[in-house]
């Protein structure tokens, strides 16, 4: 059964999707980046393509944490993908491309019926919260932060 409407996919199937892309990309900007390094030896293009490869390896890492659970990966499993670099995101890519996104893990993702809890009717001291009929937010309700100079 789908997330939405229109969408033919699970929301665990969209993070899988992705995540493989993560790992091409990561593996990628990484055997550039030693090019870069060994072979042109620019120091610029080092620095540019040094960045993004750190963005896209924390980006694979913080994915690869996000879906282990449903996909039934042990934790040990993710940390030495993680350490492993572009030979884990592979790792990651190719059991992905193995096995796929089980019609278990679909639904063990989805939300159960009643896991959304309701805005609360009172506040902890007693009076009408937002969900209580007549109950109007008041500054409490608010965020605390306030923009620079407002």
């Amino acid at each position: 059964m789908p997330d939405f409407a229109d969408e033919p996919t699970s929301e665990l199937e969209r993070k899988v999707k992705a995540l493989a892309w993560a790992c091409i990309i990561e593996t990628l900007t990484f055997v550039l980046l030693q090019i870069l390094w060994l072979g042109v030896h620019s120091v610029i293009g080092v620095q540019l393509l040094g960045s993004i490869h750190g963005m896209t390896f924390l980006a694979f890492a913080a994915m690869t944490y996000g879906v282990h659970k449903p996909m039934g990966w042990d934790l040990r499993y993710v940390i030495i993908v993680v350490v492993l670099g572009p030979i884990g995101a592979v790792m990651v890519y190719e059991r992905i491309r193995r096995e796929g996104v089980s019609p278990e893990a679909i639904a063990a993702s989805r939300p159960r019926a009643g896991a959304v809890r309701p805005v609360a009717a009172t506040r902890p001291d007693g009076s009408p919260g937002a969900g209580a009929p007549g109950g109007a937010p008041t500054r409490s309700d608010r965020p605390t932060h306030r923009l620079p100079g407002a």
